[in-house]
């Protein structure tokens, strides 16, 4: 195979590309612990009055029960009574704090959504920071950047596949008629980083519209991860459903459906059986 030489003005070039994106890089991460460190400050008020695993863990609850109650009525009773058992250990003042923790969050996605920050794991991240993961587990949850790095390998690997399900084929049926986007499995999703991930290559690889033309099948045994999970899919657009589930023996605790997978359900609904 011949190698491609590059010119001295080609090599300075791509020597630049390399460093401003490093620049880049590390300036989008100190805005994203900046980010971080500002709901951290917020949950430091809880200081001696609530335990700071079930502080996470209830924070995670209620952002994903508020989405979920505003979009899927199948669980909204259920769920209304859960959020309600949760809230009602923490006075108004508390209460109003989580709200402010909420409204973060809901910014740093905006920033996200906007462009003004590259797409992270900012949950898995602020859990990981909180030092409240399982030991018992062994929770770690993967940093971004190596989840990146993995999603950009196996999504080349795959391009032909994907290009061929954005334009309805199936390329192991002979270019017959397929369901017109890509499917993802994560059985052991975590917060949901490998799948943002993926998501986000797909869009600046492909130009992929993921609320159109991505479904997502996630599930893990730890209820925080599927309340993480959930949010983050849920405020990048992503069609998903997410079970609360032992992968390996598939009991399962709950069914999660995030908006873009609600407001698509006639899109979605004949391959989303299958998941069941």
């Amino acid at each position: 195979m011949q190698k491609t030489q590059l010119t001295g003005t080609e090599e300075q070039k791509s020597a630049e590309k390399r460093s401003a994106d490093l620049q880049k890089r590390n300036a989008d991460l100190q805005k994203r612990n900046a980010d971080i460190e500002r709901i951290e400050k917020i949950f430091d008020k809880f200081a001696y009055k609530v335990d700071r695993a079930r502080l996470y863990s209830d924070f995670f609850a209620i952002l994903a029960y508020r989405i979920s109650n505003a979009v899927d009525g199948r669980h909204r009773t259920e769920r209304t009574k859960a959020l309600a058992e949760i809230e009602k250990h923490y006075d108004a003042g508390d209460r109003a704090l989580l709200d402010e923790a909420i409204r973060e969050l809901m910014n740093i996605y905006l920033r996200i959504v906007d462009g003004e920050r590259e797409c992270s794991d900012v949950l898995g991240e602020l859990f990981m920071r909180s030092q409240t993961a399982s030991s018992k587990t062994g929770q770690f949850f993967t940093p971004f950047d190596v989840s990146r790095l993995c999603a950009e390998i196996t999504v080349s690997n795959n391009a032909e596949h994907i290009i061929a399900s954005q334009l309805g084929k199936n390329l192991a049926a002979g270019l017959a008629e397929g369901p017109g986007f890509v499917t993802l499995e994560e059985p052991t999703c975590g917060s949901g980083g490998m799948v943002l991930a993926v998501a986000d290559t797909l869009t600046q690889k492909f130009g992929i519209n993921v609320t159109q033309s991505l479904l997502v099948h996630a599930a893990d045994i730890d209820a925080r991860c599927v309340h993480m999970a959930y949010i983050q899919m849920s405020l990048m657009g992503i069609p998903a459903v997410i079970h609360h589930r032992d992968t390996l023996s598939l009991e399962t605790w709950g069914e999660w459906h995030t908006p873009a997978l609600c407001f698509n359900w006639m899109r979605f609904f004949r391959t989303v059986r299958q998941f069941t």
